[in-house]
């Protein structure tokens, strides 16, 4: 380090320099790139070169910093490098502006940040920049598309703003009235809106709600590309899922929400429960986080100790328990939302002994993601935590063993 000769002497080199830190696994790659364009700036601006960050090294630098999450600077670094290009008179292209987004939606869903506020309006600021600039020019450089959008909309999830709502509203018109330059709404874009409007207070929320879940569906059935591709199909049922959150929340808007007579109750829950089949029609898989919605809507909308809603939450989780979609989320909540006699009597006595502990059937956690030891689920206990058993240590051992084996096999290299 230090000597001439290992120094880049090129642009060249240093697009490789930079390229390579886009795909570092470093968490401090975000400010050791820009370090390196400091130094790039520095030397040139002292005459000990004529080399100077390009586009392509800022680029990467900000596609680096989109990369990197939980990092509370990441934010700041992004702006310093768009003025800095801006300063150089280098115009920001799509992907710098995309990956500054991403970079304060990052610091906004980071569980250490202080002002998520402030971090989304960024996102907000960012993307008006972005379209602002396509607008101006007649060479496209910059097009913000559905992908800008929607993490802006994912970064507003969190917003506590009374203005929130009705900004995400406003920006998902755009979206979708500018449908031939942007790519219109996809199933992100309405599972991120019904999100936000989870938090709204509007007594319009319902009518809202139920009116996108209605574009979702037709948008389904007669747009290809909403079912070309698992990742698509999946964000579609999560837009159902958003919107059973919406009612289960809908009561909550005011101090006056004891306002809504019981039948209004009934028959949001009834809209809700109708998600079910209609996923099922649509040919979606469903999923853990669709039945713990469920339940928690039906601890909103139904009064305690009255028999519809025992019956609505027996027949919820027990439909969950057929198709094996109970984890630790969908427990808590239904254990939180019934009597401690039903959850005996549904849950508890059902249970197998395992080691000093009681756990659900195999079978009801069979189609749950994540928490695997191998092909197998990790056992679900009564309380609602997966537990490490015995059973899977001795699997973990006998797959380190043959992992040992085979690294003898390989001439002692293991891989």
């Amino acid at each position: 380090a230090g000597r001439e000769d290992m120094e880049p002497s090129s642009i060249d080199d240093y697009h490789l320099l930079c390229d390579a830190w886009t795909m570092a696994g470093d968490k401090n790659s975000s400010s050791k790139v820009y370090s390196v364009l400091q130094i790039m700036s520095n030397a040139f601006d002292k005459g000990h070169t004529d080399i100077r960050p390009d586009l392509r090294c800022y680029r990467d630098a900000l596609i680096t910093m989109s990369r990197r999450q939980n990092v509370e600077d990441v934010g700041n670094l992004a702006d310093e490098t768009l003025k800095e290009m801006k300063d150089q008179m280098i115009f920001p292209d799509t992907e710098c502006y995309r990956s500054a987004i991403l970079a304060w939606k990052h610091v906004a869903m980071s569980r250490d940040c202080l002002y998520p506020e402030q971090a989304i309006r960024r996102t907000q600021e960012l993307l008006q920049e972005m379209t602002e600039a396509y607008h101006r020019t007649t060479e496209i450089l910059i097009q913000p598309t559905t992908e800008d959008y929607n993490n802006v909309f994912q970064a507003m999830n969190l917003s506590n703003s009374p203005q929130a709502v009705q900004y995400a509203q406003n920006l998902f018109k755009t979206l979708k009235d500018e449908v031939s330059s942007t790519g219109g709404a996809d199933a992100q874009s309405y599972r991120h809106l019904l999100a936000i409007l989870r938090n709204s207070r509007s007594p319009t929320k319902f009518a809202t709600a139920s009116q996108l879940l209605q574009e979702v569906k037709d948008q389904y059935a007669n747009n290809e590309s909403w079912r070309s591709s698992e990742s698509s199909k999946e964000s579609t049922m999560d837009a159902f899922t958003a919107f059973v959150r919406v009612c289960g929340t809908s009561v909550n808007i005011s101090k006056n929400s004891n306002n809504y007579t019981r039948q209004e109750r009934t028959k949001m829950m009834t809209v809700a429960l109708q998600v079910l089949g209609d996923a099922k029609k649509l040919g979606l898989t469903l999923n853990s986080d669709t039945y713990a919605a469920l339940v928690e809507a039906c601890d909103a909308l139904l009064p305690v100790n009255e028999k519809e809603r025992e019956t609505v939450l027996s027949n919820v989780f027990h439909r969950a328990c057929e198709e094996g979609f109970v984890n630790q989320s969908l427990l808590e909540s239904f254990k939180s939302a019934v009597s401690a006699h039903l959850f005996a009597k549904l849950v508890v006595s059902k249970s197998i002994p395992m080691e000093d502990i009681k756990i659900v059937p195999e079978s009801w956690t069979r189609n749950v993601k994540g928490y695997k030891e191998g092909k197998q689920n990790m056992p679900l206990s009564i309380h609602g935590n997966f537990t490490f058993t015995k059973r899977a240590a001795e699997y973990r051992m006998r797959k380190l063993r043959r992992r040992t084996n085979q690294k003898f096999l390989r001439g002692g290299r293991l891989k």
